[in-house]
């Protein structure tokens, strides 16, 4: 079993583009290999947040300053 917790959601977050309500993704490796799990049992969780532009540069800039 592996567990793995992201505390920063910003740090590996993708802008999602869509028409419609229906979205596809791929799990990939870091050189975007499609992963294959052999037909193993595999449990994800998504987080879907809005943010504009400047609530992250803004979020970025706190960081920095602390």
């Amino acid at each position: 079993m592996i567990t793995f917790l992201q505390n920063d959601v910003e740090f590996n977050s993708k802008e999602l583009l869509y028409r419609d309500n229906i979205f596809s993704f791929s799990i990939t490796d870091e050189d975007d290999n499609v992963l294959d799990f052999n037909g193993q049992d595999v449990i994800f969780s998504f987080c879907c947040y809005e943010h504009t532009k400047n609530d992250i540069l803004i979020n970025n800039i706190q960081k920095l300053m602390n």
